[in-house]
């Protein structure tokens, strides 16, 4: 098992460890995370899980916002 995934998986949410392990993993190894969470039952896991969501969404709409700047940067330079 991967180290963050471990970390994700076993350390309480609110540990300042498991925040740092949460911003260094890949999307991929959070994914991982919530499957092997979920594989074990959302009680005792419900906070983790919650974070691990959190975070992707959070990665998600940073993702969305620098689209739409590249967007809209590149309608600005085709109206030059």
């Amino acid at each position: 098992m991967d180290n963050n995934i471990s970390w994700l998986t076993t350390v309480p949410a609110a540990d300042v460890n498991f925040k740092s392990h949460l911003k260094m993993a890949a999307a991929e190894e959070i994914k991982e995370a919530i499957s092997i969470m979920e594989g074990q039952g959302r009680k005792g896991n419900a906070s983790r899980i919650m974070a691990c969501e959190r975070e992707l969404r959070k990665r998600d709409r940073g993702r969305s916002k620098g689209v739409q700047a590249i967007r809209k940067c590149r309608e600005e330079i085709r109206r030059r």
